[in-house]
C-alpha cells in the first residue's frame, strides 16, 4: 500500500518543529491531524493564505532498481518482492508580504521569518535519526534528510513575498 508521504511529513514537522526559533508567533499545528490549516500544512495556492506558513507542496517518488520484476529486492522473511522508494518533497517556507497582519502587530521582517522557517524545517529533517542528537525517523521510514534552504522569492507574484524552499528526501520500502 502506498504511503501518504506528504501527510507523514506534515505530522512529523508539526511534532518536532521549534516554534520558538521563529521571530514572530508561529504555531506548527496538531501532529495528530495533518489536514488542519495551521502553520505547517498542505500547500493551497488557490485561496487566500495567511503568513507565515510552511507548506508541503509536492512529492516526486523514484523507485531505484527494478529490472524486469519491478522489485528492488526480495523480502528476507519469504514475503516476496519488495520495492524501495526514495521520494523528494518540496516544502515552501513563506514569510509572506510586508503588509501581513503579523508584521504590523509584531514587527520583524518577512525575509527574516522565511529564513528562520527554512532553517528550522531543515533542522528537523536533516537531524532526524535514531541517535539522541535529533528527532527519530518517522515511523515506517528508513531515513529522512533535507537539502539546505534555497531562496526563492516570488517576485512575479509580488516583490514583497518572501519564500525559502527545502527539499526533503525520504526512503521507505513497500511490498507491491
Amino acid at each position: 500500500m502506498a504511503r501518504d508521504i506528504k501527510s507523514d511529513l506534515v505530522a512529523f514537522l508539526r511534532q518536532h518543529f521549534d516554534s520558538g526559533a521563529i521571530p514572530v508567533t508561529f504555531e506548527a499545528g496538531d501532529p495528530t491531524d495533518p489536514t488542519t490549516v495551521e502553520g505547517v500544512r498542505f500547500a493551497d495556492y488557490d485561496g487566500a493564505n495567511d503568513y507565515p506558513q510552511v507548506a508541503v507542496v509536492s512529492e516526486d517518488p523514484t523507485t531505484p532498481g527494478g529490472g524486469q520484476t519491478g522489485y528492488s529486492g526480495i523480502d528476507a522473511g519469504g514475503g516476496g518482492g519488495i520495492q524501495d522508494a526514495v521520494t523528494s518533497v518540496q516544502i515552501d517556507c513563506w514569510g509572506g508580504p510586508h503588509d501581513a497582519d503579523i508584521y504590523q502587530s509584531e514587527g520583524s521582517h518577512p525575509d527574516v521569518v522565511a529564513n528562520a522557517l527554512g532553517r528550522e524545517t531543515h533542522r528537523v529533517l536533516f537531524k532526524a535519526d535514531e541517535s539522541s542528537s535529533g528527532p527519530p525517523v518517522p515511523d515506517g521510514y528508513e531515513w529522512v534528510n533535507a537539502e539546505q534552504p534555497v531562496e526563492s522569492n516570488d517576485t512575479k507574484r509580488s516583490p514583497t513575498h518572501y519564500r525559502r524552499f527545502v527539499v526533503a528526501k525520504t526512503k521507505h520500502t513497500e511490498t507491491p
